[in-house]
């Protein structure tokens, strides 16, 4: 297929959660620049999160629940003929499986109607799943895309693949950059707030960070945390946090993610598994400074010692999962960057997030350094007009 023919694309994905992989599809369809290249269709099996909605309504993306018909879904048995009925009368040049692992069938459907497949890897390496279904998945489409050079290892160590795989690391938003905020400096009338963005899932690492709170009071340090996020854990979070007696507003979703970072001192990114990790990227461009986790993909966002600091997960899968209610998608296997292999997931010990949240807001000069340096690092290296410009070419090369 010549790159010039190539117009038309169906992406294959879930939208019914307000996440990064979700957030990063959006933003990438509505931009100019690859909406003047290309007209883009969304099959999401499932209904998408309202606001998702609200901003797919003000482009020409055009969604399409790929297993319901007139608001019933189709019975499975007729799910695949649907499926292609459904493709077909689309006429794509290429299927994009986004972060999503197709059925046999469909791939076979896609080659049937004489089209091109790629998948864009943005965390499924890291979940369990069939072994002998991903593989064959993996070596029949036309084209892998990773978002990490985490998630290209993860597929070439975890799963066997040894094809191509190109990487396409995350950016920043449009809808974040357009706000460039001030350095920060450390407070001096109010408590340190110490931020966390993440779905309140037993994998984000989140009860670390409520576990430290309570060390970083006892030891003296005047702060609160703030959560922005929602999930499963949300409640188990909550009593965490008053049976410790710490400072915790849980914000829930918001809308206003710029707010939130210029509200807070400090993000922390406690992910037990982490594909790459968009946040990190909005938190470094409103100012924040970065304590992360040395895990996956984040170590690629985050620079060690100038726009954050990284810290070793050491703690037990097993005794983190006693401060939880569930172990939902909880990884057999992580990256481990500093090894170049896979390891077996662990935690953040609280002491060790707390020392370095004391450690930072206890010098004024490094924090503020650290908060200028981190606008700067997401400026130099994640435009989102780049991204897309990567995108269309890896997608044009068919």
């Amino acid at each position: 297929m010549a790159s010039d023919n190539l117009k038309k694309i169906v992406f294959i994905t879930n939208l019914d959660v307000l996440g990064g992989a979700e957030n990063n599809l959006i933003s990438m369809v509505v931009h100019p620049e690859f909406n003047k290249a290309f007209q883009s269709i969304i099959f999401s099996g499932t209904r998408p999160h309202k606001a998702i909605r609200a901003r797919i309504e003000q482009s020409n993306v055009k969604i399409v629940q790929h297993n319901k018909f007139y608001g019933l879904r189709v019975p499975r048995f007729l799910r695949d003929r649907y499926f292609k009925r459904q493709v077909r009368s689309q006429h794509p040049d290429v299927v994009v499986f986004w972060n999503h692992v197709a059925r046999s069938r469909q791939l076979d459907i896609c080659k049937e109607l004489g089209i091109k497949t790629v998948f864009f890897e943005r965390g499924t390496g890291w979940r369990q799943h069939n072994s002998e279904k991903v593989k064959n998945f993996l070596f029949s489409v036309d084209k892998v895309l990773g978002l990490s050079w985490a998630g290209k290892r993860m597929l070439e160590e975890r799963w066997g693949y040894n094809g191509q795989c190109a990487v396409v690391l995350n950016a920043l938003r449009p809808e974040i950059g357009k706000t460039q905020a001030e350095p920060k400096k450390l407070p001096k009338d109010r408590p340190l707030r110490v931020g966390v963005a993440a779905r309140l899932v037993a994998y984000k690492g989140v009860a670390s960070v409520v576990l430290a709170m309570d060390e970083i009071k006892k030891r003296g340090l005047d702060a609160e945390l703030h959560i922005a996020g929602n999930g499963v854990e949300s409640e188990t979070l909550k009593a965490l946090a008053r049976d410790l007696d710490v400072r915790a507003v849980f914000h829930g979703i918001l809308e206003d993610m710029i707010g939130f970072y210029q509200y807070i001192d400090i993000l922390v990114m406690p992910s037990i598994r982490e594909p790459l990790g968009t946040v990190p990227i909005e938190a470094q461009s409103q100012g924040c400074p970065v304590l992360y986790s040395g895990v996956d993909g984040l170590v690629e966002v985050v620079q060690d010692g100038k726009t954050g600091f990284m810290l070793t997960p050491s703690w037990d899968v097993e005794e983190y999962l006693q401060y939880t209610c569930q172990r939902e998608d909880m990884p057999e296997l992580v990256y481990s960057p500093a090894l170049d292999r896979l390891d077996v997931p662990k935690a953040l010990k609280p002491s060790d997030i707390a020392s370095q949240v004391i450690e930072l807001a206890r010098s004024e000069d490094l924090f503020s350094w650290m908060s200028k340096e981190a606008r700067q690092f997401v400026r130099d290296n994640f435009p989102f007009e780049d991204h897309v410009l990567k995108i269309k070419e890896a997608l044009k090369d068919l």
